[in-house]
């Protein structure tokens, strides 16, 4: 049972990484028919139906992937990135809060907790967790956040010292602040 689920799971996300969000939710949906309790499907359908459009109906899929297994950071990320996305900021940062709890070295949420501090307008929170992000995963976004953070504060010594050492490690990127 678990095996049918595994492989319907690998075909939905196929067509989902395919753009192909009809077959995507099509195999999501006949396999919670089976098992309608699996958290993989769950917020396998949750991430499909985003992408469809449909916000409201994500957070429900969310929650419900959530209720079935609590102790999956990928999952509270992903919902607090929607939350974000819809304003809804301080259930988001709970739900970043509880990803990081879960994983404390998970990049994306440590810097998409920052991003929402930049949001806040609360860039010296941010770059907390800018910083702890680049201790996990060196990377341009996250370089590039922590830059405009520095900005933000008027640390423009940290900024450009930051900058000039990211277009040295990544030169040919051409996402880095100019």
């Amino acid at each position: 049972r678990k095996e049918k689920i595994n492989e319907s799971l690998q075909q939905a996300s196929a067509s989902f990484s395919q753009g192909d969000l009809r077959s995507a939710e099509r195999i999501c949906r006949d396999a919670l028919s089976k098992n309608g309790q699996d958290p993989d499907i769950l917020h396998l359908m949750a991430l499909v139906v985003k992408e469809q459009g449909l916000m409201l109906r994500s957070i429900e899929f969310f929650d419900l992937s959530l209720k079935a297994s609590r102790k999956q950071p990928v999952v509270w990320s992903n919902k607090a990135n929607l939350l974000r996305s819809l304003g809804q900021i301080k259930e988001a940062d709970e739900c970043y809060g509880k990803a990081i709890k879960l994983m404390p070295s998970f990049r994306d949420a440590l810097h998409n907790r920052g991003a929402l501090e930049l949001e806040r307008d609360n860039p010296a929170k941010a770059i907390r967790w800018f910083e702890k992000a680049q201790k996990v995963d060196s990377n341009v976004a996250t370089t590039s956040s922590l830059t405009e953070a520095y900005i933000a504060i008027e640390e423009f010594g940290r900024a450009a010292k930051l900058l000039n050492k990211t277009r040295k490690k990544w030169p040919n990127d051409i996402s880095i602040l100019v």
